[in-house]
């Protein structure tokens, strides 16, 4: 991927910094769309509180919600991001909750100079490992930035959830993921891959509607969690504990006819813990500790 890649990760980032905030301060069955944002940050503020924390940096801090919440739970907190609307509209909105809003600058978790000082007992990366381009340089910095027993909460798109939507994102991750169509006589994968396509027609829900630069058309890729545990140990970090989050009480092409039912009996399966989360849930936060511990 280029830099280009993420110019346009950017873009999108600065077009949403306006309304961005509001889902933290909507009623969960009132926001526009599934409050996956607000249910993902009592998840954080549920682990930063269980594991002691005391400074958190945010990275990837949007406009402000999130932090504002830690430092209401008490929490030293300090955030960065790299889309500078949302910078700007961080910074107002913790001069207006009456915080110094120089607790939030501008920065790139790939670009560790970018940084604020010092170390930090935990950081949270929600919404911004989908978008690396480089992952060891993202890795490295947050190892980097952390006390020696600190810990990381790192968000990730849910691969496996593509095994339950039945759309074109199962059709992707079967001939993608799945099965190594190469690797098939020539005849076989034709046949397959024709098959794969006819049964997963279905195409993804169109959420962001009249948007310049809608989230689908930019860098935002999946992780499996079965094998994050050696994809982070690649990166010095060690596993201990997934948390899944966005359950999805039925294959997602159910939202668009039975919105308001679809929404309150996914809400009820929000249960971090739980095991059809490896399937019925599109993201999960990952608790990661250095493996020199």
């Amino acid at each position: 991927m280029s830099d280009e890649a993420k110019r346009r990760v950017i873009d999108y980032y600065n077009q949403e910094a306006a309304g961005y905030i509001a889902q933290y301060r909507t009623r969960r069955l009132d926001q526009e769309f599934y409050p996956a944002n607000d249910i993902r940050l009592e998840i954080v503020i549920a682990r930063l509180r269980a594991l002691g924390c005391r400074t958190v940096l945010d990275v990837g801090c949007g406009s402000g919600g999130p932090l504002l919440r830690m430092l209401a739970e008490g929490f030293d907190a300090r955030g960065f991001d790299f889309a500078p609307a949302m910078v700007d509209g961080a910074r107002h909105a913790l001069a207006d909750a009456g915080h110094d809003e120089r607790r939030v600058s501008g920065g790139d978790v790939e670009d560790p100079s970018t940084l604020p000082s010092g170390r930090f007992d935990a950081i949270v990366a929600t919404g911004v490992f989908p978008h690396n381009l480089d992952d060891a340089k993202a890795y490295g910095t947050v190892r980097g930035a952390l006390t020696e027993r600190g810990v990381a909460l790192i968000e990730y798109r849910n691969a496996l959830m593509s095994l339950f939507s039945l759309n074109a994102y199962s059709y992707r991750f079967f001939t993608g993921e799945l099965i190594d169509l190469p690797a098939l006589p020539a005849g076989l994968a034709a046949a397959a891959e024709a098959f794969l396509a006819d049964r997963f027609a279905v195409p993804p829900i169109e959420r962001e509607k009249g948007k310049a630069i809608q989230y689908d058309q930019i860098l935002a890729r999946f992780h499996n969690p079965l094998n994050l545990a050696d994809e982070v140990a690649a990166h010095g970090f060690a596993l201990a504990a997934t948390h899944f989050y966005h359950f999805h009480c039925a294959p997602p092409h159910f939202e668009q006819s039975d919105r308001d039912a679809f929404r309150a009996a996914s809400l009820t399966m929000e249960r971090s813990s739980d095991w059809r989360g490896y399937f019925m849930a599109s993201a999960f936060v990952a608790e990661l500790r250095s493996r020199s511990e």
